[in-house]
């Protein structure tokens, strides 16, 4: 049941952040869609009310880029090319982390965001390593 109510939660995150940058097509249904381009992340933070985690990528930039969370396990979608997409699932507990492009030099040149995962009563914020400034 709870599966169910986290799933129901994060579908209402996705169908309120559908009009924030991206055009909503072919998204992967349950799915917060990320687009990569050249060297920045949009949007650059997200927020998920359950510990489920499902992140598409989408590259739209012209350099390959991938999707990673700074956490225990480390999680991260493949490298993409050009026009490419990709998923990544995990289950990670509340707090808030750093996500970025793997890929080269692409952290240290921005390519970095936030995501705030909630929990059943919310929780302590995930102990990450702090992360540079964004430069909002």
């Amino acid at each position: 049941m709870t599966r169910i109510l986290a799933m129901c939660a994060l579908c209402a995150t996705l169908l309120a952040a559908a009009g924030c940058g991206g055009d909503g097509g072919g998204a992967e249904t349950g799915a917060t869609e990320v687009v990569a381009r050249d060297f920045a992340f949009d949007p650059r933070s997200a927020s998920v009310a359950g510990q489920a985690v499902r992140l598409r990528v989408v590259n739209r930039g012209e350099a390959p880029h991938a999707l990673a969370i700074e956490a225990p396990a480390s999680p991260r979608t493949p490298t993409t090319e050009p026009g490419g997409s990709a998923t990544l699932a995990a289950e990670l507990e509340p707090g808030t982390y750093e996500w970025y492009c793997p890929v080269g030099d692409h952290r240290r040149r921005g390519m970095t965001g936030t995501l705030t995962v909630g929990g059943a009563g919310g929780g302590a914020p995930h102990d990450a390593p702090a992360s540079p400034s964004f430069g909002y």
